[in-house]
């Protein structure tokens, strides 16, 4: 289990140079279980979920959807779930900024299969998918080098 980014980047760098492949699991939330194949080594970037490590922003930009804007972001480790999410974000925003999180409606759910596009929600089609809202991510590549 991966606990920081360089414990990631020597996981992949270990396994590629052992000539695995390679498959990161943020919570392992997956109905066809993607993250658990046969010949992988399995990343799993749960305790990556540091709320209180989180970099919140309230810079406001124009947003996806015309007529709307975003009030702020967060930069979190990949680990998180949606519950998690909501409630950093409820904490961080106060209501009367208008505050929308796109989020799935399962809270167990990690965020970096939702935020890739792997679920939706009851506000996706006021927000669009979760994938429409990424500003920014930081992976570590076959080869362990940022990117």
């Amino acid at each position: 289990m991966a606990e920081t980014a360089d414990d990631v980047r020597n996981a992949v760098t270990c396994a590629a140079e052992a000539g695995y492949r390679i498959s990161p699991r943020g919570r392992g939330h997956s109905f066809q279980a993607l993250s658990n194949s046969n010949g992988y080594v399995v990343i799993d970037c749960s305790l990556l979920c540091k709320p209180e490590e989180f970099v919140f922003s309230h810079e406001e930009g124009d947003w996806i959807l015309e007529g709307q804007k975003y009030i702020g972001t967060v930069y979190s480790g990949s680990g998180c779930t949606n519950a998690v999410m909501l409630a950093a974000t409820a904490k961080e925003f106060a209501p009367e900024e208008g505050a929308l999180f796109a989020i799935g409606n399962c809270p167990s759910v990690g965020i970096t299969g939702y935020l890739l596009g792997g679920g939706s929600g009851d506000v996706t089609p006021s927000t669009g998918w979760g994938s429409d809202d990424v500003l920014e991510l930081r992976a570590v590549i076959w080869n362990g080098t940022n990117a």
